[in-house]
């Protein structure tokens, strides 16, 4: 699918393979309490459920410590006061364990509501920016996938001959490079067990890579997808001086994907400062253990007997809201690892290869064209459409035109009879001025024109000796006008 043998096919084309339809980049959930509540607790062994199972056992820790004070205290009644044990009550003697257990309840309670405020500001404050950073995350991989898009879309649409064989090269190298560029980038912190498995031998199996473009990568440790995008923006430049791209593209719409791409990585390191994160912990920890010595004795009832359910109730309820808060702020932390609110990056490198593939190829209709010589045919006469050129006096005669395979050749003009007699291919001057043809042969035309002189020099010589070489006045005059018509091509050429 990625081989270039079905990226150069016509879209019409019935054997053209697209690549795959890319699914879903996240589950999102709606507001019912069904499937929200079975999502938190049921659909993995991660998330809500460990931390709500801690809460259980720390509420049970809290309840078991009510029922120890419950037990000292009847202990204490039936040792010190027979009344209060017969009527199944406690006593309440200035002096007793009940008595300081209410006191240290009072206390506690006094304490917890006047620390709270500190964790739970650090906390919330953690939990705010954990989901924007999250948020963060999945703008940052739209936009990396719409700069890839766009670029695309620019370069697809700005091929200014599309079903030649140098311009569809031009965008199967683009695409390759997009599309592996995409996957690299996330390849370095998504834990996927195929992003884990890949090697870049593998995208030169399939395609997107060959195997001389993989030493230089292989080098490069972190910044691989960067040298890629380079690449892109290369043959931007490089499609728009040699005449395959229109000159208006905008070439640093790469800066985007750049960019884009490189953001995916930089978010995994910006975070909270460590200090928030270190004292936030210890300071909502703190508190934790406060609900679960405290509410023992801040809700200790004598009466419920030895379950005390308010104590475990109190701590149960009190401790689920920061520790669960504790776990989203880890969930969050790097969307691309876990079950919950992760970013299935499958889908969104599908995605950006299908709508790549399409965009590059958008001008992929009709049959191919022939590859056509830049500048040369609207700058060289044509025999078919040439008429007598008047102008300065100049009389019909030897004329500079292309011949099919796209080279210059001197052919008379077939416009008048007089100069066919003359210049034609039988007369002693067709010879003397046969140096102009050759000598206007560049090198950087090259395979579609034979190369014969390489620099100006010596073409302008060998006009020159062309035109002194034959004794004719009429022909050195003929051969002058040329000589101005040919500069001009050779100025064109070197330029």
């Amino acid at each position: 699918m990625q081989r270039y043998e079905n990226f150069a096919r016509a879209n019409d084309d019935p054997k053209l393979i697209l690549p795959i339809n890319g699914g879903d980049d996240r589950w999102m959930a709606d507001l019912d309490r069904s499937t929200l509540f079975t999502y938190l607790l049921f659909v993995t062994s991660e998330g809500a459920v460990p931390v709500i199972m801690n809460c259980f056992a720390l509420a049970f820790v809290s309840g078991s410590i009510s029922t120890v004070c419950y037990q000292l205290i009847k202990h204490e009644t039936f040792m010190i006061d027979a009344t209060a044990w017969a009527a199944n009550t406690s006593t309440k003697s200035p002096g007793s364990l009940h008595a300081f257990i209410d006191d240290l309840g009072d206390r506690a309670a006094l304490l917890i509501s006047a620390y709270a405020f500190f964790p739970t500001f650090l906390q919330m404050g953690y939990v705010v920016y954990a989901v924007s950073r999250w948020r963060n995350f999945q703008n940052t991989g739209h936009s990396a996938l719409g700069a890839i898009n766009s670029t695309s879309q620019l370069i697809g649409a700005a091929l200014k001959q599309p079903l030649t064989d140098a311009s569809k090269q031009l965008a199967y190298r683009c695409y390759r490079y997009l599309t592996a560029a995409h996957i690299l980038a996330y390849k370095q912190h998504c834990p996927s067990p195929w992003f884990k498995a890949m090697a870049l031998q593998d995208l030169v199996e399939v395609g997107l890579l060959t195997a001389a473009e993989l030493p230089f990568l292989e080098r490069m440790e972190s910044s691989k997808q960067e040298v890629l995008v380079s690449w892109v923006a290369k043959e931007m430049f490089e499609g728009i001086d040699s005449g395959l791209l229109v000159p208006s593209l905008r070439v640093e719409k790469t800066n985007d994907v750049r960019g884009g791409l490189g953001t995916l990585s930089a978010n995994l390191i910006v975070n909270q400062p460590n200090l928030w994160a270190a004292l936030m912990t210890l300071v909502c920890d703190l508190l934790i253990v406060m609900f679960v010595i405290g509410n023992p004795f801040t809700h200790f009832i004598y009466e419920m007997g030895p379950f005390q359910l308010y104590a475990f109730l109190y701590t149960l309820f009190q401790s689920i809201p920061y520790m669960c808060a504790h776990m989203l702020v880890q969930t969050l932390a790097n969307p691309y690892v876990g079950h919950h609110d992760t970013f299935n990056t499958d889908s969104v490198i599908a995605w950006g290869e299908r709508t790549c593939f399409t965009n590059l190829r958008c001008k992929f209709v009709g049959q191919p064209e022939k590859q056509k010589t830049p500048n040369m045919k609207s700058r060289t006469p044509d025999m078919k459409s040439r008429t007598p050129d008047k102008r300065a006096g100049v009389e019909p005669g030897i004329e500079l035109s292309t011949n099919a395979a796209g080279n210059l050749v001197l052919v008379p003009n077939t416009l008048s009879k007089e100069g066919s007699d003359k210049y034609g291919p039988e007369s002693e001057s067709w010879e003397a001025v046969g140096a102009l043809v050759s000598a206007l042969q560049p090198a950087s035309l090259s395979p579609l024109i034979t190369p014969s002189s390489p620099d100006r020099a010596g073409v302008t010589e060998a006009v020159h000796k062309g035109t002194e070489n034959s004794g004719d006045l009429h022909l050195r005059k003929r051969m002058s006008q040329q000589l101005s018509f040919s500069e001009k091509i050779s100025d064109d050429i070197w330029a």
